[in-house]
């Protein structure tokens, strides 16, 4: 069984859904804190109560009145031997509405409209036909109370030509030997049809794991072997888990994969009552049988008592269910999430529906369909992605050095030079403009060279596809580059493929505002075996000046103005060889860790150094913030 279909109507932030296409698998829920993540797997777990949307479009005036009915339409797609356990129930009987057709089809089935002898005719076709799909498509409304079947919907399909008699509803009893008989024509007062029957036989197979720390680690003795929705009978299961070595032992194989730390997880008698029962975790080896360092569940980290829930539903269930869980990473480390996103593969026969803002849950799981939820006006908005979409996603990130963890869950993207600046810039941002990036992320570009190359049109083509549509990306905020001596048509030719976006540093590089003596011999003061001889400032000072009179650092050979110098050279090539010369080659300029301890100190020490790339920076982000304002 797995839920193919899926709508909400008037719930919390739901106004209307779009219809959801789901898949065998896992399916993914993603989307910003309070979109309506949660709302939507509620809904979709049947577990929630009325709950009418409110907005300025359902309670215009302070005394409007909403809908106060919330209700799901949702379809199951179940195969045969499903359908039959749930309706050959010894001495039960379920009802189906009979045909009401003039067809050839009643007549190759030797039926007769109110004829009793017609009926086993019917009864047989049942069996037969309908009872020979392999798979059958079920359509219910639930409104939080009960199930409903939607106009025009019935579980029972008589032929593309054919209705369905609306009056009456033809009784089939199930005898002790799992045969069935004939139970005569009834009105439909006060009877269910067979599709309600269906959906309340499902609706159990639905299991909802909350985004919550679970109470699990003590409860009453009992004999349960069904979890309760909230996890509260977690020692009573794993007790009764127990008693089956083999498949107690498979469970802790499982849980000692994800979190390799927990050597055993046994239950015993609650120390202080002997009518409870307590979950303890081994964090030692078992076989040294000392079960006094066992530490009780309720005293181990978060996510532990959750992953020991999820695998006991996953382990023990005997048909396959649609297991749906809320931000499975919520307590777990990373490593961890991924895992217990592996060992849930192996289980197929379920159905996973995850909510999640993990990229490493989204990377692990491989999902067939993804379901992006947006908040706009106090509405959940849904755009729904395929797998295709997703794996294109991921190929336009790794095209330009990124990938989903790094930009994941951001408003927007600030795309810079390069790792140096991608971990320079958010300091003299935060430090010296003092303005938040909030939801910006700045990440380092692969392969700068090409914006102005023979592949620009690419690379600024991948950029724009970030930006657009359904995407679990954020949209470029704009590219800040190197200047690098480029030409104003050069220049001109990147912004105008950037659509207006790309804008270029003051001097040639950021390396060109580092060239601080003082800055310069704090770092080299640092680092243990640089020079065996103590290097003052001020040699650091003329080496540096030296350098700037030397027409080796600028692009034509030509040495430019002395005012013009610092904005000019090749002040990476200037830092690599101070270190190379003061060090006598003992060490060599790391471009991103070095810069890094530079601009700290001169962040620290000496901001005026940074006075112009600060301003130069506030003034970019002013810019590409009022256009998406």
């Amino acid at each position: 069984m797995y839920i193919s279909k899926f709508r909400v109507e008037n719930y919390k932030s739901y106004l209307s859904s779009p219809e959801l296409n789901l898949t065998p698998g896992f399916n993914l829920v993603t989307g910003q804190n309070n979109a309506g993540k949660t709302a939507l797997l509620e809904a979709i777990a049947l577990q929630f109560t009325a709950k009418s949307h409110r907005s300025l479009q359902t309670v215009p005036t302070p005394v409007s009145q909403p809908n106060p009915t919330s209700s799901v339409d949702v379809s199951f797609t179940l195969s045969r031997e499903e359908l039959l356990d749930i309706l050959l129930v010894p001495n039960a009987s379920f009802w189906l509405p009979p045909p009401l057709l003039e067809t050839k089809f009643a007549i190759s089935i030797g039926y007769k409209r109110n004829d009793e002898r017609s009926a086993t005719c019917l009864k047989e076709w049942f069996l037969n036909q309908l009872l020979q799909t392999f798979e059958l498509r079920l359509e219910q409304r639930w409104n939080g109370e009960n199930w409903t079947i939607p106009a025009g919907s019935s579980v029972v399909n008589y032929g593309p030509s054919s209705r369905s008699d609306t009056g009456r509803l033809l009784h089939l009893v199930v005898k002790s030997d799992k045969t069935i008989i004939y139970g005569g024509f009834h009105d439909r007062s006060n009877r269910e049809e067979v599709g309600v029957q269906i959906a309340n036989a499902l609706q159990p197979r639905i299991y909802l794991f909350r985004a919550e720390r679970f109470n699990a680690g003590s409860c009453e003795f009992g004999r349960d072997s069904s979890l309760a929705s909230n996890a509260s009978n977690l020692a009573e299961v794993l007790n009764t888990l127990q008693s089956n070595p083999d498949r107690f032992q498979l469970f802790n194989n499982l849980v000692r994969e994800i979190l390799p730390q927990i050597q055993w997880v046994s239950v015993r008698p609650h120390p202080k009552s002997n009518q409870w029962l307590e979950i303890v975790v081994w964090n030692h080896d078992p076989e040294t049988q000392r079960d006094d360092l066992a530490i009780p569940l309720n005293e181990s980290g978060t996510g532990v008592g959750q992953v020991l829930a999820i695998l006991y539903v996953v382990l023990t269930s005997s048909y396959p269910r649609t297991i749906v869980i809320d931000e499975p990473q919520s307590f777990l480390h990373r490593g961890a999430s991924r895992k217990l996103m592996e060992v849930l593969k192996r289980y197929s026969q379920h159905q996973f529906i995850i909510s999640t803002h993990s990229p490493t849950v989204i990377t692990a799981t491989n999902p067939q369909t993804m379901t992006l939820v947006r908040q706009q006006n106090g509405r959940s908005l849904i755009e729904i992605l395929d797998a295709t979409e997703i794996a294109q996603q991921r190929r336009y990130l790794a095209e330009v050095g990124a990938t989903p963890g790094d930009v994941f869950g951001a408003d927007n993207i600030l795309w810079v030079e390069g790792d140096t600046e991608q971990e320079c810039f958010p300091l003299i941002l935060e430090h010296l403009t003092k303005r938040p990036l909030m939801g910006t992320i700045i990440k380092g570009i692969k392969h700068t060279g090409d914006l102005e190359g023979k592949h620009a049109e690419l690379v600024f083509e991948i950029y724009d596809r970030l930006s657009q549509g359904r995407s679990l990306l954020p949209p470029a905020l704009a590219f800040i580059l190197d200047d690098e001596g480029r030409t104003p048509q050069q220049k001109a030719e990147i912004v105008r493929r950037s659509h207006n976006h790309a804008y270029f540093i003051p001097r040639r590089m950021y390396e060109n505002y580092l060239l601080v003596p003082a800055a310069i011999h704090y770092i080299i003061s640092s680092i243990e075996g640089f020079t065996e001889r103590s290097i003052p400032t001020e040699e650091i000072d003329i080496l540096i000046t030296a350098r700037l009179a030397d027409a080796r650092y600028y692009r034509q050979r030509i040495v430019p103005e002395e005012e013009q110098r610092i904005r000019l050279a090749d002040a990476a090539g200037i830092l690599r060889d101070i270190f190379s010369e003061l060090s006598e080659t003992r060490c060599t300029f790391d471009k991103v860790r070095h810069s890094l301890v530079l601009t700290k100190w001169i962040i620290e020490n000496s901001p005026a150094e940074f006075e112009e790339l600060s301003e130069f920076l506030d003034q970019v982000l002013e810019i590409e913030n009022g256009k998406v304002s």
